[in-house]
């Protein structure tokens, strides 16, 4: 509640990721918190009013710091994207952050490359519709 989730939308988060109930809020959740708003950047108001708890409760739960790195070092070194790029890939679409970059996102995107994308373009495809790592083919 304290990040403006709306209460009606607190049950369904509650919902989707049960195991909340068994973090501590001070241990668990709130450092969490605190390391999505100041070392990813993404503002107090987009974490809970603009749906990336809401579309993705697992963040709270997951060890982000180790999430955060290896998306954010493996979309830097694979197609030299900057991070305010993958900022926003992961606030339009926070589930990215849970997604094996081995079985899920390499062969992905490497069917955009097979289809004739070049990694400028695939970068700009994930930075607007972040969700087509979801819906390619893997």
């Amino acid at each position: 509640m304290g990040l403006g989730i709306p209460n009606c939308r607190i049950g369904q988060i509650i919902a989707r990721a049960p195991s909340l109930f068994s973090y501590r809020v001070e241990n668990s959740v709130k450092p969490t918190v605190r390391y999505l708003i100041e070392e990813v950047g993404i503002n107090e108001h987009d974490l809970g009013k603009v749906k990336v708890v809401q579309l993705s409760p697992q963040i709270l739960i997951q060890r982000i710091d180790i999430s955060w790195n290896t998306c954010y070092m493996f979309l830097s070194k694979e197609f030299g994207a900057p991070r305010d790029s993958v900022v926003k890939m992961v606030k339009k679409h926070p589930q990215f952050l849970h997604y094996s970059i081995d079985e899920r996102l390499l062969p992905r995107l490497n069917f955009l490359r097979s289809i004739g994308m070049h990694n400028s373009n695939i970068l700009k495809v994930l930075t607007s519709l972040t969700q087509v790592s979801s819906l390619v083919p893997a």
